[in-house]
């Protein structure tokens, strides 16, 4: 019951977590082109992946702890 809690949890997080790189990390990686820093570019860059790596995560455990479980076959 506890990983199914936490499972809607780790959703919940991910999809806060994902809407906030659509709507402020992706148009900061677009305009940081504009200021042709190499530091700051990579570090925008760095910051999105380790971010999604972070998203993927959660979705994951997230998925993995709220599917139900498949009716397992009995021998007679």
């Amino acid at each position: 019951m506890m990983k199914k809690i936490g499972g809607y949890l780790f959703y919940l997080l991910g999809s806060l977590l994902a809407l906030g790189v659509i709507f402020g990390s992706i148009p900061k990686v677009f305009t940081s082109f504009l200021t042709k820093e190499l530091t700051y570019i990579l570090g925008q860059l760095l910051g999105l992946f380790f971010t999604t790596f972070i998203i993927y995560t959660l979705f994951k455990y997230g998925r993995k702890w709220t599917r139900k479980q498949a009716p397992t076959k009995t021998s007679i």
